[in-house]
């Protein structure tokens, strides 16, 4: 299973010239599009900035990508109140947990690649990933898997 560019994502998700559908699901499938291709591109900016060897971004970058599609088409109320950033960063640590970087590298890569700060400061950001991984998003895996 390997990410995929904006159009195989466009097709994947059905979207497509002629498709008869209510103008409501197109717009809610053109924006779940826009919502996977924007996190995908973040999720491999992430993953290549954690890791040198290509084949274990992609593998990673995969597994992540697969569970935020899953929960993001499963499981909507995991989004509500977070920020789809904090879940990124969740799913990387939650998926790369047993012998990849620590939270904190994780972090680091994500406020060097897109210039952000943690408006809380960064002790905060450690704690809200935490707090969903624990209460949010393991628990969302737990139920799709």
């Amino acid at each position: 299973n390997k990410l995929t560019s904006d159009s195989e994502l466009t097709h994947l998700h059905g979207i497509e010239e002629g498709l008869n559908l209510p103008n409501e699901y197109k717009f809610i499938n053109h924006l779940f599009s826009k919502i996977l291709s924007i996190s995908a591109r973040r999720i491999l900016a992430i993953c290549a900035g954690l890791d040198s060897s290509s084949s274990k971004q992609q593998e990673l970058a995969t597994r992540v990508f697969d569970s935020l599609r899953n929960i993001l088409c499963n499981n909507i109320e995991a989004f509500f109140d977070h920020h789809i950033d904090h879940m990124i960063l969740c799913l990387i640590f939650s998926v790369h947990r047993a012998a990849g970087p620590s939270l904190e590298k994780i972090v680091a890569t994500y406020m060097d690649l897109f210039g952000k700060s943690a408006s809380g400061g960064i002790d905060w950001l450690h704690r809200h990933i935490l707090q969903l991984d624990k209460k949010i998003l393991s628990p969302a895996l737990d139920n799709i898997s």
